[in-house]
């Protein structure tokens, strides 16, 4: 029970890279699949899907991350421009 509550709130945000990098290896072994390990263990087949699908995360996420910082910086500026219009535009009615 306990460690299904470990697995269901994993903070998939933030594995660290040696996390990910030892459990790459373990995905790239022929013999980490799904349908192999299902032969065996309906539970050890969840357990590989889910390592599976956090490493891919992990791996897609490291990516992600630096743009969406670079997406939330430029919609700050934006926001901020607009702000800088919209006070333009004012005084120019005034005019």
């Amino acid at each position: 029970s306990n460690f299904i509550k470990t697995v269901i709130n994993f903070d998939k945000n933030n594995v660290p890279d040696r996390v990910l990098k030892r459990i790459g290896q373990y995905c790239r072994h022929a013999d980490f699949q799904p349908g192999i390990i299902g032969k065996v263990s309906l539970a050890a087949k969840s357990l590989c899907m889910w390592v599976r699908a956090i490493e891919m995360y992990g791996r897609v996420y490291k990516e992600v991350e630096p743009k969406r910082a670079q997406l939330n910086a430029a919609l700050s500026q934006l926001a901020d421009k607009q702000e800088a219009l919209s006070q333009a535009q004012s005084k120019l009615q005034e005019v």
